[in-house]
């Protein structure tokens, strides 16, 4: 993933989390908000429809998806809860650790940590990925609040809901929702069904050969299947104590590659193709080429691997 928006913050390809809202009332709970820092909240399926899809009707909430297990995105978490303090209501923060809630992430189509989304009316505006300036943060914020303005949630001024009545093609700035199709694998999704959500994108490529989004949507599930059974700190002692095995190897992988560590992951399965040959090289292979399609050719990980694969298989 790269950094988004880049001349200005639109609504193109949000998504409509009607469906994550539907899905979420059959959680166990109600769950609670609270978070780590004073003002955050902590998303889990308990309270994601309260706390994140009911708040944006009122208030533009800013959502940081993130991986407590990579100390790396601490820091954009400490810096949207500064800037959060800051902002005197304009808008609110949330978090979402992957570490902790990986199938509520997984709903939410997140493929790589850490990314910071819009949520206004309860739709998704994808903001930015990755390593980003304050500064640059600052104005993503501002663009949004100013979007929130024109739907008409939070402290909206006459002059910012004019401005943004239309977009600057004249388009209206309403947001599209999600396929059927797309909508039922994503509930499939936040419910734990696995085989019902891989079915629907099945059924979609079999419609729409092309069609990338199913493409990566089977991928996807499949590995959110994988680690549905393994226990992460397990997985990934057995991988220190069994550094040649390649089952061992293939699941740590998966575990590293949800928690955010994708480096780590990427590192782990290019030292098996070194070494390996027929077809063990061609399961590492294959597993590597789906996080490719995971992670997209646009994040800068995805193309330094990609690099490595070919110089290790030639």
């Amino acid at each position: 993933m790269s950094s988004s928006l880049p001349a200005g913050l639109s609504t193109r390809g949000v998504v409509d989390l009607s469906t994550l809202a539907r899905s979420a009332q059959t959680s166990s709970g109600a769950g609670s908000a609270s978070g780590a820092q004073e003002g955050v909240t902590e998303l889990t399926q308990g309270n994601v429809q309260q706390a994140l899809i009911q708040r944006s009707a009122s208030v533009p909430v800013v959502l940081v998806v993130w991986s407590s297990a990579d100390l790396a995105n601490s820091s954009l978490v400490k810096t949207m809860s500064t800037l959060a303090g800051q902002a005197q209501g304009q808008w609110e923060l949330a978090t979402l650790d992957v570490a902790t809630q990986p199938q509520l992430a997984a709903a939410f189509g997140v493929q790589a940590v850490p990314v910071v989304i819009g949520v206004v009316a309860g739709q998704m505006v994808p903001l930015f990925s990755g390593a980003v300036s304050e500064a640059t943060i600052r104005q993503y914020l501002t663009q949004l609040v100013q979007l929130a303005a024109t739907q008409g949630v939070g402290g909206a001024d006459d002059q910012a809901r004019a401005v943004g009545e239309q977009g600057a093609s004249g388009a209206s700035v309403i947001a599209p929702s999600l396929p059927p199709e797309v909508e039922q694998a994503m509930a499939a999704l936040e419910r734990g069904d696995f085989d019902a959500a891989e079915q629907v994108y099945l059924q979609r490529l079999s419609q729409q050969p092309s069609d990338d989004f199913a493409r990566v949507g089977v991928e996807q599930v499949q590995l959110l299947r994988r680690v549905s059974t393994l226990n992460p700190a397990v997985v990934l002692q057995e991988a220190m104590s069994k550094p040649q095995d390649l089952e061992t190897a293939l699941n740590a992988a998966d575990v590293e590659l949800t928690q955010g560590r994708v480096e780590r992951a990427f590192a782990r399965l290019l030292g098996f193709v070194a070494v390996s040959s027929g077809a063990d090289r061609e399961r590492v292979r294959t597993r590597l080429v789906s996080y490719f399609d995971l992670l997209g050719p646009d994040d800068p990980r995805v193309g330094k691997a990609r690099q490595q694969l070919t110089s290790a298989l030639f």
